[in-house]
Formats: structure tokens, sequence, C-alpha cells
């Protein structure tokens, strides 16, 4: 099954696997990227430097105005790993940074790391 975050980016891709596997496609709202409110769209260097500098000091505690904490990303991806690791079966599944690196740690038994790289744009990597 490919899984996918709802959004466009994500979402259509994810279809033309789907469609090309000729396997069923599901969208998943927890495989949304964070929520970064008031910073959505900006680019690093148009967001104040000392917000910047708060959020990277507690990325779990810490939330982007009008946006959530990576605690609370943290918990959507947890309640998809935990529907996930018990289902035997294979998943593709297509995502954003945030999401996909979290999901990663978690099937390999790491602590989740909001702060590590995050996959390469298009890469596939088996877990």
């Amino acid at each position: 099954m490919v899984l996918s975050s709802p959004l466009a980016r994500c979402r259509q891709p994810a279809k033309a696997l789907a469609t090309c596997l000729d396997i069923p496609l599901a969208l998943d709202p927890r495989l949304l990227e964070l929520d970064f409110g008031a910073w959505e769209g900006l680019g690093w260097d148009r967001v104040p430097r000392p917000d910047l500098d708060r959020w990277a000091a507690d990325p779990l505690g810490f939330a982007p105005p009008s946006g959530e904490t990576g605690a609370a990303l943290t918990a959507r991806v947890a309640a998809l790993h935990a529907v996930l690791v018990p289902e035997p079966r294979r998943w593709l599944v297509v995502s954003h940074g945030g999401p996909l690196r979290l999901l990663a740690a978690m099937l390999r038994g790491e602590p989740p790391d909001l702060l590590a790289p995050s996959p390469p744009l298009g890469a596939m990597r088996l877990v």
C-alpha cells in the first residue's frame, strides 16, 4: 500500500506510484509536515533569528506562532507508527522531511530526532 500525506506535493506522486504499481493509495494527515504557522512559506532568512534560536534550543516544546510543537508532530507520527508496525504488509510512504525522519527512526527502534538530517528529496529508503 502507498501511504501519503494529503498535501498535493506528496499526494500526486503517491497516486502515480500507486497506479504504476497497481496497489492501493491511502492518505493520512498524520504524515503532514510540522505546522510552521506564521512561518509557513518563509525562507529561514526571513524568520527572526531569536525565534529560530528558541526553536533550535527546544524543538519539542517550541511552536512557531500559530504552529505546532515538535512534540505534537512526534505524537502524530508515533500514532501512525503504532498502526503500521503490527500490520503484516509493506508500506511505501510518501511524506515530508519531518515525518519521514521521525518515522524512519521509530521503525529502526531509535529515538526520534527532529533536528536530524532529512532524507534527500525523492529518496527511497528501506527501513
